[in-house]
């Protein structure tokens, strides 16, 4: 019994008492059959009589979209279009939050510099390997220094690392890399990514992410744009508290502006397709 058959590019050849002989684009398999094993999504085998007829559907995209909810979901994840997204939710610095079609929103108004804001989850990390990635739809107004991407904080939320996408005036927008010794007066280091291909990247359909790799003082930054494709930004990053909770942000840069967050999801080791 041959099992599978690249109905595509497959010739039949020899029908005979001995059975058949199946070739692969010309070349023909090992041993014959008497039983051809039509599979794959969407193939379809019919026909009562002499002739058989195999439908194959035409190709294209498999029509898998990012912001589809992942088949196999983590428990951490949260969805845009799931109505109890805002469940085990702490919001920070007075933020608003809000659901709805298909966005988490995060709202802050008259943010002040040098504040993190945001709504965060429990979520401690404790795997190498594990990653937090925000998709970023339809999320950023272009109005001077509006910042929103994801972080990751200690339980009081005294510590923090964020990488957000901001818009910097007359700068265009860029990714930003900031660690937070104290979330309500700033401090600590920053790192804005305005190297060519960076610099006034586009707000939507941007990923950004951040991921454990080799123990709780090595951290690493990442960027896609539509999510197959990821870009470091940074690697060997020390948060240098215990992880405890990941979050959205929505932050102002040094200004005093209103900030709105809109995001697809949150998600922990999400990967392009699953």
């Amino acid at each position: 019994m041959v099992q599978h058959a690249d109905i595509d590019h497959t010739g039949l050849t020899g029908v005979g008492g001995s059975g058949v002989t199946v070739q692969d684009e010309g070349t023909p398999l090992s041993t014959s059959g008497t039983t051809l094993n039509f599979t794959g999504a969407g193939v379809t085998a019919s026909g009562s009589g002499a002739t058989k007829t195999i439908n194959v559907p035409g190709g294209g995209s498999s029509g898998y979209s990012p912001w589809d909810v992942p088949s196999s979901p983590d428990a951490f994840d949260r969805e845009g279009t799931d109505s109890g997204v805002f469940t085990g939710a702490t919001d920070r610095a007075s933020v608003s939050h809000a659901q709805g079609s298909g966005l988490i929103s995060i709202t802050k108004s008259s943010a002040t510099g040098d504040r993190l804001a945001g709504t965060d989850w429990a979520e401690t990390m404790g795997t190498n390997g594990d990653h937090i990635t925000v998709g970023i739809r339809d999320g950023l107004l272009w109005s001077d220094y509006q910042s929103l991407g994801l972080y990751i904080c200690d339980s009081t939320f005294t510590a923090a690392l964020s990488l957000a996408l901001v818009h910097d005036g007359l700068a265009g927008a860029y990714p930003q890399r900031k660690t937070w010794t104290n979330t309500g007066t700033g401090g600590g280091s920053s790192a804005n990514y305005t190297n060519p291909g960076m610099q006034g990247v586009p707000a939507n359909g941007i990923f950004l992410r951040i991921q454990r790799d080799t123990g709780t003082t090595d951290f690493s930054v990442w960027i896609s744009w539509g999510g197959k494709r990821w870009f470091r930004l940074a690697n060997a990053l020390n948060p240098g508290f215990t992880i405890a909770r990941a979050g959205i942000a929505a932050y102002s840069a040094s200004n005093t502006v209103d900030v709105a967050a809109d995001v697809g999801f949150l998600r922990k080791n999400w990967s392009w397709g699953n």
